[in-house]
C-alpha cells in the first residue's frame, strides 16, 4: 500500500493505505520564500548573495551532483522602468551542496532562435520549474511574466549537467514540469500535456481526461498539479475544484490516480481547500507518495 500525504493550507491528510482511508493533523507552513528542495539539502550551506534574494529550487542526487536556482533583485526600478526588476542565476554542486559555484547558462541558440530572443523573457527573471534525472539532465523552464502579451513559456534542457544548454519553446501552455522516472518530462495544462521523451529537446501534445465525482457543481477546470509518478504506469495529482462563477466560499481539493501512464485520472478523495492563504502560492498545496 502507498502512503499519501496531502498538504492544503494549515493541515496534513496522511493515508497509510492508499487513500481509503485518511488521519488530518496541523502542520507548519513552509515560509514563501523557502525553496522547493528535492534530495537531501543543508540549505544552510546555500550561498550568501549581496541583494534581495529568493530560492526557488534545489535538487540533488544520491551521487552528489545537485542544482539550486534563485531570482535577485536587479536594482532597475523606477531609473529604469524598461529592464526587469529581478533575474535568476544558477548554481551547482559536486558535493552533495556542501559547496556551491554560481555557473552561467550558456545557451546554444539556433539562428530562428535568435532572433526570437527580442520577443521573449530573456534573461531570465524567474524560473518556474527545476527536472533533475537521474542520469544528470537538467531542465528548466519559465513562463513570460504577466505584462507580457501573449505570454508563452519556455525551457533550457541540458544534457552534460549544466555545462551547455538548448533552447525550447513550450508555447501556450504552464511550465510547471514533471517527471515519471524514465526520463519522461510532462507540462501539463488543462485538458493537455506536453510531453518529452529525450530530455526536453521535443516536445508533442497529448490528451487526457479526468473523471469528477458523480454531480459535481463545479468548474471543470482539468489543470493538474504536483503530479508524482510512482511507477511508469502509475501516478497522483492534484486538481483545484474551481467554483462557476463568483462565490468566496473555499474551493475543494482533489486527489487523482492514474494507472495508464496518465491518459485517464479518477479520483480518489475529495477534500476541503485552504482555509488561509491563496492556493497557488507556494507551499500551500503539496503532495508526497511513498
Amino acid at each position: 500500500m502507498r502512503e499519501i500525504t496531502v498538504a492544503i493550507g494549515q493541515y496534513r491528510h496522511r493515508s497509510q493505505d492508499g487513500g481509503a482511508t485518511w488521519v488530518k493533523s496541523f502542520r507548519e507552513i513552509p515560509g514563501r520564500h523557502t525553496p522547493v528542495v528535492r534530495g537531501t539539502v543543508d540549505l544552510s550551506c546555500l550561498p550568501s548573495r549581496p541583494r534581495e534574494t529568493v530560492w526557488d529550487f534545489v535538487s540533488i542526487l544520491p551521487d552528489g551532483f545537485g542544482i539550486a536556482v534563485n531570482h535577485e533583485a536587479t536594482g532597475a526600478g523606477l531609473l529604469r522602468p524598461g529592464e526587469p526588476g529581478e533575474r535568476a542565476h544558477m548554481f551547482r554542486t559536486q558535493d552533495g551542496g556542501r559547496t556551491w559555484h554560481e555557473h552561467e547558462l550558456k545557451v546554444t541558440w539556433k539562428l530562428t532562435q535568435t532572433f526570437r530572443r527580442a520577443t521573449m523573457s530573456w534573461p531570465v527573471e524567474k524560473f518556474t520549474s527545476l527536472e533533475l534525472s537521474s542520469s544528470g539532465a537538467v531542465v528548466l523552464s519559465w513562463e513570460d511574466p504577466w505584462i507580457f502579451e501573449g505570454a508563452k513559456s519556455h525551457a533550457l534542457y541540458s544534457r552534460d549537467r549544466g555545462e551547455s544548454w538548448c533552447y525550447h519553446g513550450l508555447g501556450h501552455t504552464n511550465a510547471f514540469l514533471a517527471a515519471d522516472g524514465s526520463e519522461r518530462l510532462l507540462a501539463p495544462n488543462d485538458g493537455f500535456f506536453l510531453e518529452s521523451v529525450d530530455g526536453g529537446a521535443t516536445w508533442s501534445r497529448r490528451e487526457f481526461t479526468v473523471e469528477w465525482p458523480p454531480g459535481h457543481p463545479h468548474k471543470q477546470v482539468n489543470l493538474l498539479r504536483h503530479l508524482k509518478f510512482v511507477e511508469p504506469e502509475g501516478g497522483f495529482a492534484l486538481v483545484v475544484h474551481w467554483y462557476c462563477g463568483t462565490s468566496f466560499a473555499p474551493v475543494h481539493v482533489g486527489l487523482l490516480q492514474s494507472t495508464d501512464g496518465g491518459t485517464h485520472w479518477r479520483h480518489v478523495h475529495v477534500f476541503d481547500g485552504p482555509d488561509i492563504g491563496d492556493v497557488n502560492e507556494r507551499h500551500m498545496l503539496t503532495l508526497d507518495v511513498r
